[in-house]
């Protein structure tokens, strides 16, 4: 009684009101601090007006690019794992974000967590490269390679990728 046919409690009681319905959504990473290519956990509650919203998919975005998904289960929580680009900066900023799909559209409104800060290590090397004489089309050449790690550990295996003219070629170090 009182209700439309075909027209939800929900939106019925927004029509009434005149606005959309607000979403809230959080998120925690762990660890905050990590390698690039290592694995970080995340999660968090996506809610609107203290109420779990079940069933919706959350982005998980790194430098404002979507990068990962999760879907809320019955209590509005979602979690998951990402593995760490090498994008060898020294800090990524991760957000969830939620934004209406589907049956959600015209009810609830986007909502985007606070910013968190993921450190993001990763050793740096210094490569020389020579290149022996002069090097001739159709003829061997010898190129040869150093890595300065100055600082950090040296790795036991090193590849380097080598480009001639555009031209990919693989090499690793020392069976080149």
């Amino acid at each position: 009684a009182g209700v439309k046919a075909g027209v939800s409690k929900e939106l019925l009681d927004i029509l009434t009101r005149g606005r959309l319905l607000p979403t809230a959504i959080t998120l925690e990473i762990e660890p905050t601090s990590v390698f690039v290519g290592d694995k970080i956990g995340f999660e968090g509650m996506l809610t609107s007006e203290d109420i779990p919203l079940a069933g919706r998919e959350v982005a998980i975005l790194l430098n404002s690019s979507r990068y990962a998904t999760a879907q809320t289960d019955a209590y509005g929580h979602y979690q998951g794992s990402l593995a760490v680009p090498y994008w060898y900066l020294p800090q990524i900023n991760v957000q969830a974000l939620y934004y209406p799909q589907g049956k959600d559209v015209g009810l609830y409104l986007a909502s985007l967590s606070p910013l968190v800060n993921l450190k993001v290590l990763f050793y740096e090397a210094k490569l020389e490269v020579t290149v022996e004489n002069k090097a001739y089309p159709g003829l061997e050449t010898t190129v040869d390679g150093r890595f300065d790690y100055a600082q950090s550990p040296p790795l036991t295996e090193r590849n380097a990728e080598i480009y001639f003219d555009n031209k990919f070629f693989f090499c690793r170090l020392g069976s080149c």
